[in-house]
This record gives C-alpha cells, structure tokens and sequence, in this order.
C-alpha cells in the first residue's frame, strides 16, 4: 500500500524526489523574494521617504507578486497563470503575514523577538507551501 507522504504526493521513490525537489525550489524562491522584500523595503522607506508601514507593505505585495510567478513557472510548473491563483496565493500570503505577526506579538516578549522571528519563518514556510501546493498550485485529478 502506498501512503501520502503529508506533501502531497505518493510516497513511490520518484515522487518523493519531485515533493522534495518543490519544497526546496519553494524555500529557493522564498529566500529570493525575501531578499526583494528587504531590498525593496529599504528603497521606498530609507531612499524615497515612505511611511515605514506604506513601505513595508508595498514591497511585500510586489515580493509576494514575484514570488507568485516564479513559483508558478519553476516550482510547480503550473500551465497557465491564472487571477483566480494568484488572487489565492496573495490571499495565502497575507494570512502567513497575519501569523507570523501574531507569534511576534505573543512569542517575542517571552522567549526574545530573534527565537519568534525564526519560529514564524517556519511556520509561514509551510503554512504558504502546503496552502500553495495544495490549492493555488495543485493539478486537476486524472
């Protein structure tokens, strides 16, 4: 008997390797978009003079917009780019955010904001890969 491994996928050795390959292209492409996400970050508040919060969230939609189409070309290989897709997949990012800012209120008075930061790094990873895979990203059933 074949079991779901929790990614997704059967646990048959190919697939296994093509879940596993996803979820280090996702981690790839998240770290790009992060890089984004700060370096963005920096020019609209620290070079254009924007409010830090009107700064913060323009570069965040534009990362998760990049991020968006490189995880729909390269990670999961998706035919076609879709509004309704990439509304979820904004949708899902948005809900990471709103986590991972709720573990920074309630973690980082109790165990320091760095431990919560890292912690909420995580969790949204998965949270964004299980939701993205699963229902932004996911192929029809033969």
């Amino acid at each position: 008997m074949i079991r779901d491994s929790g990614l997704g996928t059967r646990d048959s050795p190919p697939s296994r390797i093509a879940a596993q390959r996803q979820f280090l292209r996702f981690g790839l492409v998240g770290v790009l978009n992060t890089a984004l996400d700060f370096a963005l970050f920096i020019l609209f508040y620290g070079v254009l003079g924007l409010a830090p919060q009107l700064a913060n969230t323009l570069a965040f939609w534009l990362a998760a917009s990049n991020s968006y189409w490189l995880n729909q070309r390269w990670t999961f290989a998706a035919s076609q780019p879709s509004l309704g897709a990439y509304g979820r997949f904004l949708l899902f990012n948005a809900g990471g955010l709103l986590i991972s800012s709720l573990l920074l209120h309630w973690l980082g008075p109790v165990i320091g904001m760095a431990w919560a930061k890292a912690i909420a790094i995580g969790l949204g990873f998965l949270w964004n890969f299980t939701l993205s895979k699963h229902f932004v990203f996911a192929r029809p059933k033969p």
